[in-house]
């Protein structure tokens, strides 16, 4: 039986196949391309992990390779963290409970909130793909920077979705009232839950981003400034689980077409590198496992459509289309696509919802 990880033989061969000089020269290029500049002590540390990335994207990109898959990674803005500073700067959601998920009423499989604006999705299946991205639901690619807040922004993305499929209107809310004032339970910076999160907008409601725009991008939480927070709000009437186990990938497609984009939480390892393509990761998280159970969950995305790829090989591949909160430089202009129907880095563990 093949093993599902990464062979040692494999990152060998990546770290001979590039040399020094090689790594020197797509550094230098990756410092103009993202604008990077370091101190003489910090450069030198910034290299040593970017030839460590490189010998990473080799090894991920042999081993898809072997199995036929694409090649999804590459250099990106990201690419001279080790894996554990990204870890620590970006992915920082805060798993839930068995408990609390077990307790959370699930989502019925009879509601069709987008029925009112689109009447056909109540039957429809959509064999040949879905995007909520054509159909005015998800706002623009954000950028949560050197913040741990990726859960304000699921909690946002979701909203928005239920919000427009209730009135028609896309409204772009505010993760900075979320990140400075939802402080009962979520972290700010430091981490969170959309679970929690929606409990606070059922309570308190979100003002629109550009009354309270984002400024956490520098790593700073910052205080609530309640003057900021102004009406209309938007507030929801309660949250439903969508899916807790791996079985319950089988019904996301049903659940995104009727009710809108999805916010998830995700084992975001294989995401540091990705630069485009469907990406087919065989272990999500090389520290904890596979990567795939609700306690490796360590970042929150938002589900807005699927479809068929194919491979270079000509394969046929199902995909997820996820809108992520890193900019538009970064994937498939801020989005990502993964392998469907094998609960991929655990993305069908804690998928939730918001109920207007």
């Amino acid at each position: 039986m093949r093993s599902h990880t990464i062979t040692i033989a494999a990152f060998a061969a990546a770290a001979a196949a590039t040399s020094v000089e090689e790594a020197r020269t797509q550094f230098e290029s990756f410092k103009v391309r993202f604008g990077k500049s370091y101190g003489a002590e910090e450069e030198a540390a910034k290299f040593e992990a970017f030839q460590a990335s490189l010998v990473r994207v080799e090894a991920g990109n042999a081993d898809r390779r072997s199995r036929g898959a694409d090649e999804t990674q590459g250099v990106t803005k990201f690419s001279d963290l080790t894996p554990a500073e990204f870890r620590k700067m970006y992915l920082t959601l805060k798993p839930r409970s068995a408990e609390r998920i077990a307790a959370t009423p699930e989502l019925s499989k009879d509601d069709c909130a987008a029925c009112g604006l689109f009447p056909a999705h109540a039957n429809a299946t959509f064999d040949g793909g879905f995007d909520w991205t054509t159909k005015g639901a998800v706002t623009k690619v954000k950028d949560q920077g050197q913040c741990g807040s990726c859960w304000s922004f699921g909690t946002t993305g979701d909203i928005e979705g239920t919000t427009f499929l209730k009135t028609g209107a896309l409204n772009s809310l505010s993760e900075q009232q979320l990140v400075s004032c939802d402080t009962a339970s979520d972290q700010g910076c430091n981490g969170g839950l959309q679970e929690d999160a929606f409990v606070y907008v059922e309570k308190n409601g979100l003002t629109a981003e550009k009354d309270y725009p984002y400024t956490s991008g520098t790593g700073r939480t910052g205080t609530c400034a309640k003057a900021k927070i102004v009406a209309p709000l938007t507030k929801i009437s309660s949250w439903v689980q969508v899916s807790k186990t791996s079985a319950g990938e089988h019904d996301l497609k049903d659940a995104l077409t009727k009710n809108g984009p999805l916010t998830i939480g995700i084992d975001a390892t294989p995401m540091q590198d990705y630069t485009s393509g469907v990406d087919n990761p065989v272990n999500c998280n090389a520290n904890r496992g596979c990567g795939c159970t609700a306690d490796d969950l360590d970042h929150a995305v938002l589900i807005v459509g699927y479809g068929m790829g194919a491979y270079k090989n000509g394969t046929a591949t199902a995909y997820w289309k996820i809108k992520n909160s890193w900019a538009s430089a970064w994937g498939e202009e801020g989005y990502y696509r993964v392998a469907a129907g094998h609960n991929k880095c655990g993305l069908a563990m804690d998928v939730v919802h918001s109920v207007v």
